[in-house]
């Protein structure tokens, strides 16, 4: 339910920013506070990763996560950003595996273009990239310890809206596909077929 209480707010905010943007107002250099420093957190949902027998039977779904975005605008509509994520419990409860996580650092190539109204702009964007995936597990009854490390590729977009010169607030919606050779039942992680879900986050923007 908290997730879908997330993704809704991120799909309003999405809604409603292009709206608002029809207002007229003075444009602002658009190369003023261009880059940006954004902590976020949100949750994972969806995809074939989630499908897994794993989480019905441990009662584990949508897993948190929390992370920072670090962009480099740029002078026009092409730019960078580096992301980093961290998503604590994401193969279960602590009572069935006492420390796990799965950590995500990605560079993405970003389309951003800005819309300015006043002292107020609007930046949605698309992007698209990679990087890599860290999965650890340790003390699972099924598994004992584990550590397994694989590419992974990233694609989805989001707006970011900016109520004054250096804040704002940003939501975010992506698609992850783990990528690589595939030992699973060599390293027994077998009981995951796919690694790709959907990641749902909201945050604050810091511009400099």
């Amino acid at each position: 339910m908290r997730s879908h209480r997330l993704l809704a707010l991120a799909i309003g905010v999405c809604l409603l920013v292009p709206a608002l943007a029809l207002a007229q107002g003075t444009p602002r250099d658009p190369d003023e506070y261009a880059d940006y420093i954004a902590p976020y957190i949100g949750v994972n949902f969806g995809g074939d990763l989630f499908k897994s027998g794993v989480y019905e039977e441990f009662g584990k779904d949508n897993p948190r996560a929390m992370g920072l975005a670090v962009g480099f605008w740029g002078k026009g509509m092409i730019s960078g950003e580096l992301d980093f994520c961290y998503n604590p419990e994401f193969f279960g409860p602590k009572e069935i595996a006492s420390n796990n996580d799965l950590m995500t650092v990605t560079a993405s190539f970003v389309i951003n273009p800005t819309i300015d109204f006043g002292s107020q702009r609007i930046r949605p964007y698309f992007l698209v990239g990679g990087g890599l995936m860290r999965a650890r597990i340790e003390d699972f009854k099924i598994l004992g310890k584990d550590v397994k490390n694989k590419g992974v590729v990233d694609v989805g977009g989001g707006v970011q809206y900016y109520f004054h010169p250096r804040i704002g607030v940003r939501a975010d919606i992506r698609y992850f596909m783990g990528v690589g050779a595939d030992d699973s039942k060599d390293s027994g992680w077998g009981w995951i077929e796919d690694w790709n879900y959907f990641r749902a986050t909201i945050g604050v923007a810091f511009t400099f």
